[in-house]
Order: C-alpha cells, then sequence, then structure tokens
C-alpha cells in the first residue's frame, strides 16, 4: 500500500491509498542503501519478506493485474506512461521499474501517453520493435479527473464550438425550413454512418456484450437523448433565435448535476452550486429585455 498525504494548514491529509507500487521502487532503493551504510538501523529497514526479495513482490504485483485481464495470455511488452515523464520528479523510478521488467525478459519503455497510438485493435509505440503491439501500460498519470487543457477541457471546448457550428449552420442556410423530424432524421442519419466508419477506421472492436445496466442506458440516450431532445431542439430552432436558445443549453450541466446527486449520490460541494447559480444567473441576463 501506499499512503499520499498533502500538506495543509492544519497538518497533513490523507487525500489517497494506493494499491500499486508507485513510490516504491524508490523507498526500496533508500532501504537498501540505509542498511549498508548504517549497520544499527538495519533491523528498521527488514521486511517479512526481505529487502532482496522486494523486486520480486513488485512484478508479482503487475503479474497479477496482467492474469486478471488476459489470463494466460503471455505478455511481452510494457510501456511506463506519464505527462513528459523525463521532467517527473519521480522519472527516476520510472526507469527502475522500466530495468525490472527488462530483467524479467520484457520490452520495456518510458513514454508520454500523446506517442501512443491506437490502431488495428491494440495500442502502439513507435519505440518498440517492429511488430510488438502494447501489452501492458503502467499508468503513472496523475490526473485522474482529466482536468488538464491536454487532456479533457480541450475536448470539451471542441465539443463546444462544434456544437454552436451546427447552430449556424442550421440557421444559416435555410435548413429551418425543413420539418424538425426530417432534419433530425438527416443529422443522426449522417452521424451514425460516419462514427462508424472512423470507428473501424481506429480499429475499435465491437461488442454486444453488455449488461442490463449498459443497455437501459442505451435505450435511454436513444429515446430521450437522441429522438426526444433533438426533436425538441430542432423545432425550436426554425422558430426562435438561436442567441437566446442557445443559453438554455447550460442547463444541461445543472440537470446533469441534479440526476447525478438523485440518481448516483454524487456529492454536491459548495462550489458546484456556486456554479449553478452563476449558469443560471447568465441565463436571464441574456434573456432579459432591454432597459
Amino acid at each position: 500500500m501506499g499512503y499520499d498525504f498533502h500538506l495543509a494548514q492544519d497538518g497533513p491529509r490523507l487525500i489517497e491509498i494506493n494499491s500499486n507500487a508507485g513510490g516504491a521502487f524508490l523507498n526500496a532503493a533508500l532501504a537498501r542503501a540505509h542498511r549498508a551504510s548504517c549497520e544499527p538501523v538495519a533491523p528498521l529497514f527488514a521486511p517479512p519478506n526481505g529487502l532482496p526479495h522486494l523486486d520480486d513482490v513488485f512484478l508479482a504485483m503487475f503479474r497479477v493485474e496482467w492474469r486478471a485481464q488476459r489470463g494466460d495470455m503471455p505478455g511481452h511488452s510494457v510501456v511506463i506512461a506519464d505527462d513528459a515523464p523525463e521532467t517527473q520528479y519521480l522519472a527516476p523510478e520510472f526507469q527502475m521499474a522500466r530495468a525490472l521488467f527488462a530483467a524479467h525478459g520484457l520490452v520495456a519503455v518510458v513514454a508520454d501517453p500523446r506517442t501512443l497510438q491506437w490502431r488495428d485493435g491494440a495500442l502502439w509505440h513507435p519505440t518498440l520493435p517492429a511488430g510488438m503491439p502494447v501489452d501492458l501500460v503502467y499508468n503513472r498519470l496523475t490526473d485522474f479527473y482529466l482536468q488538464d487543457i491536454g487532456h479533457g477541457d480541450l475536448l470539451g471546448l471542441l465539443a463546444g464550438a462544434l456544437w454552436g457550428l451546427t447552430t449556424v449552420v442550421i440557421r444559416a442556410t435555410g435548413l429551418t425550413r425543413i420539418s424538425a423530424e426530417k432534419l433530425l432524421f438527416y443529422q443522426v442519419a449522417f452521424t451514425g454512418v460516419a462514427l462508424r466508419v472512423v470507428s473501424l477506421a481506429m480499429g475499435e472492436v465491437w461488442t454486444w456484450d453488455w449488461g442490463p445496466f449498459a443497455w437501459l442506458s442505451v435505450a435511454v440516450q436513444t429515446c430521450v437523448g437522441a429522438f426526444a431532445r433533438y426533436l425538441a431542439w430542432m423545432w425550436m430552432l426554425g422558430h426562435y433565435p438561436s442567441t437566446k436558445i442557445s443559453a438554455f443549453v447550460f442547463l444541461t450541466p445543472l440537470f446533469a448535476l441534479l440526476f447525478g446527486s438523485l440518481m448516483l449520490g454524487e456529492a454536491v460541494t459548495a462550489t458546484l452550486l456556486l456554479s449553478m447559480a452563476l449558469v443560471a444567473g447568465g441565463i436571464v441576463l441574456v434573456n432579459r429585455r432591454p432597459g
């Protein structure tokens, strides 16, 4: 186990408990160094399994994870992934992990996750030998909530821009003269075909082995999200100014927050409540009468 603390004004605060060996490689090396250089403290650095066997313990941890996912399928390559790994505080540990994997016959590289490539149904990295896909990713990336602009926010901004562009195109090209039902059909039909082509080009594997909750989610998204909501949206685009109705799109995260709290038990913090109030205030300002 690894315990991560952040120092707050009132003392250290536990922020997460890790079940992987993050930091353990360096701690093991430090313990060996202390034991070798300072005999009086040697008993303090004598774990039950013994320091010489810690590498075997670490490797066994990865093998357990591998067998849980792939069974008896042999693995040949590992990518130790983090943002700009050479600049990370624990960069030396990445190299220690790479050396451990290599010592046990695995091809291991340290890489930025942006350099990974998905194609032909497998993950690839350009520094691996030709024809060898990535079998295992040792993920050291700590941007768990995709708060980094390079991971999540940029995609969110792109989605918002494309949504706005769709609205402008519909209003500017006279498509509002088409019935809402036909407009919805054209949009869904095009995206349905286009996304399948993109999926095949990326080598994604299609499966229908879903659980009941997944099937229910797809049914709700189909009936409510892709049909009823878009049909209402297309009708409103033909009857109201886009600048007015677009403001109400910002109600989407409010309802998502509400349903997430009621149905999934997600926490509602003071920051989220303040954000909801600001969104509601913005909608009022956009739609208020001049003067």
